[in-house]
C-alpha cells in the first residue's frame, strides 16, 4: 500500500464491505429470537441504553415479557421494577453513539423503545465501525514491526482465518470485537507515545481511561493492560526502567483517576442494582483454577479454538519460533497465550456459551498478530516447496474457518463430550 490514494481508497471499500456484511447477515432476521442483534447475552449489555427509555423502571415496560422475548439477557425485580444485568457496561459506551442515532430514527410509535428493528440493526453498523477502526488501528500498530507488505495479509488472516469477522458480522451485540479495538486502540496510543518516554500527565490518564473502558467491556480483559507494560522490553533494566515511570506518584495518580472515571458509572450501577458499590454480579458462575479444561477448549467440537481457527496452529507455531530464536516479542506473546488459556479453560462454562471457537480469544487477536506478521515476513526464507506448502496451508485454513462461519447457526448442536458425529455433520452442512 506505497500510494496514499490507493490505501485509502481500500481502507474505505473494506469498510463498505464489513457494514454491508453484518447488515445482510441479519437482513432477514426478526428481533425477538436467537437471531436477531439485541438477544440474551447482547440485551444484557443493551439494556444500559434502552432502560433509559423506560426511566429504569422494569414497571413502565408496554409488556412484562420484554425481558423473556430478548432471550433473559437481563432481568426485572417485579416488586421494584428493579433492571438487573450481570454484564457490565462497556458494550454499551461504545455503542452509545449508534444508540443516538437509532433514537432519533426510530419511530414514534414503536411498541419497545431501545429494541426496535432500526436499534438491531444500529447495533451491527457499530460492531462494524468498531470491527474497521480496530484493524485499522492494529495495521498501524504493527507497522512499527513489519513490512508494508505484509501488513494486508495480516489483516486477511485476521477476518477470514479467525472468528472476528464472525464477531463483527453475526454475533454484533457480543462484547468481543469492541474489546478488539479498544486493545488495537491501545497499543497503537502506548508505542506512538514511546511507553511514556516524556511523562505527560494526558498520557497517563489516556491510559487509565481506556485500561478502565476494556475492564468494563469484559472484566477478563483486566489481563491486557498488564500485559501491555512487557511489550517490546529486552531487557531486565529496560523493563524496571517502564516500571519506575509508572510507579511515580504523579503519572499512577494519572492513572488511578482515568480508571476510576471509567468504573465510576458501573458503581452507579451496581448501587442502584445490588445495592452495594460493589457486586458480583455472576452469582455462582466463576472459575475453578485447580481444573482447567485446556484439552477441551483446545480440540473439543464444541467450540474448540484449534478445531475452527486451524491457522492458530500456525500462530503457536511461530510464537515457539520467535522465542527459540529470541526474537522481540515472542516470549511475551507465548507466555500470554499460555496464560490467557489457562484462564479461559478454567471458567465454569469452558465451552463460553452459544460461539464460533473460543470466543474469548476475539480480542487477544490483536497480540497474536505479531507472530502472524512474523511468520508472514519469513516465507521468503523458507526453500519454494515448504514456502507453497505454508501459503496452501494458510489459505485451507482461511477457507475452512469462513465456510463454517457462514454454516453454524448460533450453536453447536452437539454435545459437550467430544461430539464427533454432530461435528461431522456441521461440517457437511451447506453454508446459510
Amino acid at each position: 500500500m506505497t500510494n496514499p490514494w490507493f490505501a485509502r481508497a481500500l481502507w474505505f471499500l473494506m469498510g463498505l464491505f464489513l457494514v454491508f456484511f453484518a447488515l445482510n447477515r441479519h437482513a432477514r432476521s426478526d428481533r425477538f429470537n436467537y437471531h436477531s442483534e439485541i438477544w440474551s447475552d447482547k440485551a444484557g449489555y443493551q439494556i444500559y441504553l434502552s432502560g433509559f427509555e423506560y426511566g429504569w423502571d422494569a414497571r413502565n415496560f408496554p409488556d412484562t415479557s420484554l425481558s423473556r422475548i430478548t432471550g433473559y439477557g437481563f432481568y426485572t425485580d417485579p416488586e421494584s421494577g428493579t433492571l438487573l444485568t450481570k454484564y457490565t457496561y462497556g458494550t454499551a459506551l461504545a455503542q452509545l453513539p449508534f444508540y443516538l442515532v437509532g433514537h432519533f430514527l426510530e419511530d414514534e410509535k414503536e411498541t419497545f423503545p431501545g429494541f426496535s428493528v432500526i436499534q438491531n440493526r444500529m447495533v451491527s453498523v457499530a460492531a462494524a465501525f468498531y470491527l474497521f477502526v480496530g484493524l485499522f488501528f492494529l495495521y498501524q500498530f504493527l507497522t512499527y514491526f513489519f513490512s508494508k507488505k505484509v501488513l494486508p495479509w495480516v489483516i486477511i488472516i485476521l477476518l477470514f482465518g479467525t472468528n472476528l469477522l464472525y464477531y463483527g458480522s453475526h454475533e454484533t451485540g457480543m462484547s468481543h470485537v469492541y474489546s478488539f479495538a479498544v486493545f488495537a486502540g491501545l497499543l497503537l496510543f502506548i508505542k506512538r507515545r514511546s511507553y511514556f518516554e516524556k511523562e505527560a500527565f494526558w498520557e497517563f490518564l489516556v491510559f487509565g481511561l481506556l485500561s478502565g473502558w476494556i475492564v468494563m467491556l469484559r472484566q477478563s480483559n483486566a489481563l491486557f493492560p498488564l500485559i501491555v507494560l512487557f511489550l517490546d522490553i529486552s531487557s531486565r533494566s529496560a523493563f524496571r526502567h517502564r516500571l519506575r515511570r509508572l510507579v511515580r506518584i504523579k503519572n499512577l495518580f494519572a492513572i488511578v483517576v482515568g480508571g476510576f472515571l471509567m468504573l465510576l458509572p458501573q458503581l452507579v450501577y451496581w448501587n442502584y442494582a445490588f445495592e452495594s458499590m460493589v457486586a458480583y454480579s455472576y452469582g455462582n458462575e466463576g472459575f475453578n483454577w485447580l481444573y482447567p479444561r485446556i484439552i477441551k477448549s483446545f480440540f473439543d467440537p464444541y467450540n474448540g479454538l484449534f478445531i475452527y481457527m486451524p491457522i492458530m496452529l500456525f500462530v503457536l507455531f511461530w510464537m515457539i519460533q520467535m522465542t527459540r530464536k529470541k526474537v522481540q516479542n515472542g516470549m511475551l506473546t507465548l507466555l500470554s497465550f499460555v496464560i490467557i488459556s489457562y484462564v479461559f479453560s478454567c471458567w465454569w462454562a469452558w465451552w463460553f456459551g452459544c460461539a464460533f471457537g473460543q470466543r474469548s480469544y476475539v480480542e487477544y487477536l490483536t497480540l497474536l498478530s505479531i507472530p502472524i506478521g512474523y511468520g508472514l515476513s519469513q516465507l521468503h526464507t523458507l526453500p519454494r516447496l515448504r514456502r507453497y506448502a505454508l501459503v496452501l496451508g494458510i489459505i485451507l485454513c482461511c477457507g475452512y474457518t469462513s465456510k463454517m462461519a457462514m454454516s453454524i447457526d448460533h450453536c453447536f448442536e452437539g454435545s459437550k463430550n467430544w461430539d464427533w458425529p454432530a461435528y461431522g455433520e456441521l461440517l457437511q452442512s451447506p453454508m446459510k
